[in-house]
């Protein structure tokens, strides 16, 4: 069994949102959307702070999460 250090939690004070949100969110601009503008959109709707997780990684930023979709054509 795989345990985890407690400092690894010690940033997890909010709810992580799932990778397919930010996936749906970008879906919603074909033509696509600035990195700028996406970033106002997730604060709207999940606040500034905001942390996510996909299937294989957890408690990104926003910037970590881009980073890691775009790096498998997923944004």
């Amino acid at each position: 069994m795989h345990h985890r250090p407690l400092e690894y939690f010690a940033d997890m004070t909010t709810e992580q949102i799932h990778g397919h949100e930010i996936m749906a969110l970008v879906a919603k601009y074909p033509e696509g959307i600035a990195t700028g503008t996406l970033t106002d959109k997730v604060a709207q709707e999940f606040g500034a702070d905001a942390r996510f997780f996909t299937c294989s990684a957890e408690n990104l930023s926003l910037q970590e999460l881009v980073t890691f979709l775009g790096e498998r054509d997923k944004v």
